[in-house]
């Protein structure tokens, strides 16, 4: 389950950094966090508020997972305190002259979230909602894609909007905002994606002839200057000079590897230069990016990228070493790493 093993343990901490997101990473004391270990969480700021969604936990030595359908608010003032507090809720232990300490409020402690648990779903804020879109199911051995779509104004309440949303028989689904709009990229059988827009949240449009992502496997996806851009994996056409997604058992296919390629409509998407420049989109050169070397054969996966202050974070990960030579099939790594 994202490249998760039987062995690896799920993660309580939390490091903030108040300087620009790249250094000067601190961990928050041992009274943080209050909610439950857990990997492949959902996480959104909404009205400038954050929540935790939902995640995964092991369940048993056997490998077996738990999925959650909590719902955690971090209180960084008395007016969100104040609207979530429920009673018995613990609080925290103040300082001798303090008034208020910033802590996390489960949203979910008396009721609890109406949808189902799940892991790796995507949440967004837009049109003054927060939209729980796709997510995998821990009920079935391989993580089936839940193809609900569930919305609320506060975290509180939840409304079921679609119980079967149009990306029914997708699954690695990403959303993102871009341009106004709410875009869903879903991938099928891990073929190819469509990609779904939305002006409300709840009614889609496909875009025809979309399907441009074909013989890749998407990490992220996220809306940046007025692009939206999908991080990828996969094996590329080494003689051809946009060199085009190929199977990795094409002759003439590259290593594995990370690309980026971008979009304005949602419908063309274009191999951007690397590493990745603002102003060079739609060329492609053959130099790796920083966060991945192509002559070791190095890719990462699992990371998350987020936008904040005009600046692109890439997020963690883990990183793989893969063989150089062309691969049978693409799918058989991503079966053996558990994507």
């Amino acid at each position: 389950m994202g490249g998760t093993s039987k062995s690896a343990a799920q993660i309580d901490e939390i490091y903030t950094s108040t300087f620009n997101g790249v250094a000067n990473y601190i961990k928050s004391p041992s009274t943080f966090p209050w909610w439950p270990a857990r990997a492949n969480a959902s996480t959104v700021v909404h009205n400038d508020v954050m929540y935790i969604l939902g995640g995964s936990q092991p369940r048993s030595s056997d490998g077996t997972y738990k999925c959650l359908n909590d719902v955690w608010v971090y209180a960084d003032s008395p007016g969100v305190a104040e609207y979530f507090l429920t009673p018995g809720a613990p609080r925290p232990q103040l300082a001798r002259g303090e008034s208020f300490s910033s802590y996390w409020l489960e949203v979910t402690r008396e009721i609890p979230a109406p949808w189902p648990a799940r892991w790796g779903a995507y949440a967004v804020s837009y049109n003054a909602r927060i939209w729980l879109i796709g997510g995998n199911d821990c009920r079935t051995p391989y993580g089936n894609a839940f193809v609900d779509l569930w919305s609320s104004g506060d975290a509180r309440i939840w409304r079921l909007d679609k119980p079967v949303a149009m990306w029914s028989g997708r699954n690695n689904i990403f959303a993102a905002i871009h341009l106004g709009a709410l875009y869903v990229v879903a991938s099928v059988q891990k073929r190819f994606y469509n990609t779904f827009v939305s002006v409300d949240g709840i009614n889609y449009q496909m875009r025809e002839n979309a399907c441009a992502l074909t013989h890749v496997d998407i990490v992220s996806v996220v809306g940046f200057q007025g692009y939206l851009m999908a991080f990828t994996i996969g094996c590329h056409n080494q003689l051809s000079f946009d060199q085009t997604a190929v199977p990795c058992s094409h002759p003439y296919a590259g290593p594995l590897e990370n690309r980026i390629y971008s979009t304005r409509d949602g419908k063309t998407w274009s191999i951007t230069m690397r590493p990745f420049d603002i102003d060079f989109f739609d060329q492609a050169v053959g130099k790796p990016y920083l966060w991945s070397s192509t002559s070791t054969g190095e890719l990462r996966f699992d990371f998350k990228v987020i936008v904040h202050l005009d600046t692109l974070f890439l997020i963690g990960g883990v990183k793989l070493y893969a063989p150089l030579c062309v691969l049978p099939s693409l799918v058989s790594l991503f079966l053996l790493f558990d994507f």
